[in-house]
């Protein structure tokens, strides 16, 4: 399923200034300065794409919900709890699946 989907959005010019071997939160600020960086955008596209596989598998026997199965308990510490509860964030989580190629497709 990770492989239905091929996004471009432009390349980073090569050079001595290619950010591509940096860690993604060098990255990161240098896109708060104003340098391009296209494929830091098809990365954070990409783990979206992941998250939402490792996180929705067919025998899960709860959707995924804001905190994820992944919490370490540092959101209970904000204030607000990691439960779950129904509403449109759980909806929301899944907005994308057909955009992305995510959707499950069923031959008979």
């Amino acid at each position: 399923m990770y492989d239905r989907v091929f996004i471009e959005l432009g390349t980073t010019p090569t050079s001595a200034t290619d950010p591509s071997h940096l860690p993604t939160d060098q990255r990161i600020s240098r896109l708060a300065q104003g340098k391009h960086d296209p494929q830091l955008f098809a990365l954070f596209f990409q783990y979206g794409r992941y998250l939402t596989l490792a996180g929705s598998r067919e025998d899960s026997q709860l959707p995924m919900h804001l905190q994820g199965i992944w919490n370490d308990g540092e959101a209970c510490r904000m204030g607000w709890s990691c439960d779950y509860h129904l509403d449109i964030n759980t909806q929301m989580n899944y907005y994308p699946t057909e955009v992305i190629h995510l959707a499950r497709v069923t031959c008979h």
